[in-house]
């Protein structure tokens, strides 16, 4: 019974994030018109491209630094704690 009603609750508030949404949408457009409201998305769209793209970037040159020094010399340069990691708290 508890299930139940739980999952009414979180169906019920799905239900009206989503219709919401495209009613905010419609809104939107019936506002904007339909050429500014397509020219709003592929602005938005391209400012999360390059936004994805730059993170990408920055993952990659993790990932190129984690190759180049490996997780044991790390640890030897203490970067992980390691033997030293409790020496250096007292």
């Amino acid at each position: 019974m508890f299930w139940r009603a739980v999952m009414f609750w979180v169906r019920l508030v799905f239900r009206i994030v989503f219709w919401g949404s495209l009613v905010l949408a419609g809104v939107w457009v019936w506002n904007r018109g339909v050429d500014d409201a397509v020219q709003d998305a592929q602005s938005a769209v391209a400012y999360w491209v390059g936004y994805w793209q730059e993170q990408r970037v920055v993952y990659e040159q993790q990932v190129e630094l984690a190759k180049r020094f490996g997780a044991a010399g790390m640890r030897e340069a203490g970067g992980w704690g390691g033997r030293r990691g409790r020496e250096g708290w007292r």
